[in-house]
């Protein structure tokens, strides 16, 4: 253009890129949903496929409905797995805390205090 001067950018001042590693914090979900959901995607195409099976055979693609069997199957596969997990998981939070709020264990003669090791081998005294 006629009597436009390129414009002249100043230089980007750059700085280190410091960045700190972020502290990621476990994802509270346990994937189940995500995978009833495929499950159920899967089947619904399954179910349209087979209806439209006729066309599919015509195309050539009744390998589709085989793909969608393959999806409910390791979609059924991976909610046990999942679901295994999820329990396996809720157990181990469950044995932390009650570790956490347990008192200290005994010594294995019983407690040390005669007064209770008393009570506890005749019952409660009056």
């Amino acid at each position: 253009m006629p009597g436009s001067e390129p414009l002249e950018s100043e230089p980007l001042e750059s700085e280190p890129l410091e960045s700190e590693p972020l502290e990621l914090e476990p994802v509270p979900d346990d994937g189940i949903g995500a995978i009833r959901v495929g499950l159920v995607l899967w089947a619904l195409v399954g179910v349209v496929l087979l209806v439209r099976r006729a066309d599919l055979a015509d195309r050539g693609t009744e390998w589709w409905l085989l793909a969608c069997l393959a999806g409910v199957v390791i979609g059924f596969v991976e909610w046990g797995v999942f679901a295994r997990r999820a329990a396996n998981h809720r157990a181990r939070e469950a044995a932390a805390e009650a570790a956490a709020g347990a008192p200290a264990a005994e010594p294995a003669g019983g407690p040390a205090d005669p007064a209770i090791r008393d009570q506890d081998a005749t019952g409660p005294t009056a």
